[in-house]
C-alpha cells in the first residue's frame, strides 16, 4: 500500500502503478479521508491524517494480511507512524523522498521564518505556493505537471500550493518519527534523490542512521528531483519496491521495461509527495 504526500492524490503514483501491476504486484494507493485532496480551509492534524489511513488499510486488507507498506514524502512519514503502531502486519517499510528537514537546495527563505508563522497563529492564513522545479529533474514532465497545475488545483506533482498549518503539522509528524525511528523493528528502505530540493539527502541520511541493526537499506538515486515516483528514475523505483515486495526475479526487468509481464506469488504492495 502507498499513500500520497501532503494534501494531494494517488496521481503521484500513476507512473509506477502500471509497471507495479504488470508485474504481478497488488498495489493499493488508497484515498485518505481528511488528506486525500483535502480542503485547505479545514485544518486537520497529523494523528487525524493517520488514523483515516488505518482505518483505509483496515478496510483493504484488514489485520491479519501481512504487506508492505510505504508512501511518498510526507506519506512515507506516515506510513512510519503506522508501522511504529504494529497494528498491522507491516513486513516492510517504504519511505520515499521522506521529508525529514526543509533544508533542500530548491528551499526559500520561508522555511527559517515558518516557525514564526505557527506560533503566531499565521498558520491558518497563509500558503505556500508550489514553484519550479516542481520536484521534477525532467525538462519535459516538468513542463507537463507546470500546465497541469495552472489548470487544476492539483496535479500529478500534488498540489499548486500548501497551507502553512499543513507544513506545521509535517514538521510535527517528521518530530514523532524520528523520535522512534531508533525503536522501529520493521525492515526499512528509504528511496531518497541526491540532488532532492525539498530535503537534503544528509538529513535522510542522519535518519537513517538512527534505526536499530535490521536489514534496512538508504538507496540514493542520482538523476532525479524529490518526485522519484514521475522523475527520471522511476523505473529504479519499481525495480526496488519489486525488490521490497520479493519479487526478485523481475525487479532488473524493470529498469529494461517490457510488454510480457508475469505474474508471480508475493506480498501485496501497499505504499504510502511532498510536504
Amino acid at each position: 500500500m502507498l499513500l500520497h504526500g501532503l494534501l494531494s492524490t494517488p496521481r503521484e503514483f500513476g507512473m509506477i502503478a502500471l509497471p507495479l501491476r504488470a508485474r504481478g504486484v497488488k498495489l493499493i494507493t488508497p484515498q485518505i479521508e481528511g488528506y486525500t485532496d483535502a480542503d485547505r480551509r479545514k485544518p486537520g492534524g497529523w494523528k487525524d491524517w493517520a488514523a483515516a489511513a488505518a482505518s483505509a488499510i483496515d478496510r483493504e486488507l484488514g489485520k491479519a494480511q501481512p504487506f508492505v507498506l510505504g508512501g511518498l514524502c510526507s506519506g512515507g512519514l506516515i506510513a512510519a507512524a503506522l508501522a511504529m503502531r504494529r497494528e498491522f502486519k507491516v513486513r516492510a517499510l517504504v519511505m520515499m523522498s521522506p521529508t525529514f528537514d526543509y533544508d533542500g537546495w530548491g528551499q526559500t527563505g520561508w522555511r527559517h521564518w515558518r516557525r514564526l508563522g505557527y506560533a503566531l497563529g499565521l498558520d491558518r492564513l497563509i500558503s505556500v505556493a508550489e514553484r519550479s522545479p516542481y520536484g521534477i529533474k525532467n525538462p519535459r514532465i516538468r513542463r507537463w505537471v507546470e500546465r497541469d497545475m495552472q489548470q487544476r488545483a492539483s496535479s500529478a506533482a500534488g498540489p499548486s500550493s500548501l497551507p502553512l498549518w499543513a507544513i506545521h503539522e509535517v514538521d510535527r509528524l517528521k518530530a514523532h518519527v524520528l523520535e522512534h525511528l531508533p525503536r522501529l523493528h520493521t525492515r526499512t528502505l528509504l528511496m531518497h534523490a541526491r540532488e532532492d530540493e525539498v530535503c537534503s539527502l544528509a538529513a535522510v541520511q542522519r535518519a537513517f542512521n538512527t534505526l536499530p541493526d535490521h536489514d534496512n537499506s538508504l538507496v540514493v538515486l542520482e538523476n532525479s528531483y524529490h518526485m522519484i515516483t514521475i522523475d527520471n528514475d522511476r523505473q529504479q523505483v519499481v525495480a526496488e519496491l519489486l525488490k521490497c515486495a520479493g519479487n526478485t526475479s523481475q525487479a532488473f526487468a524493470a529498469m529494461t521495461p517490457t510488454r510480457d509481464a508475469q505474474a508471480s506469488q508475493q506480498l501485496p504492495l501497499a505504499v504510502a509527495r511532498t510536504a
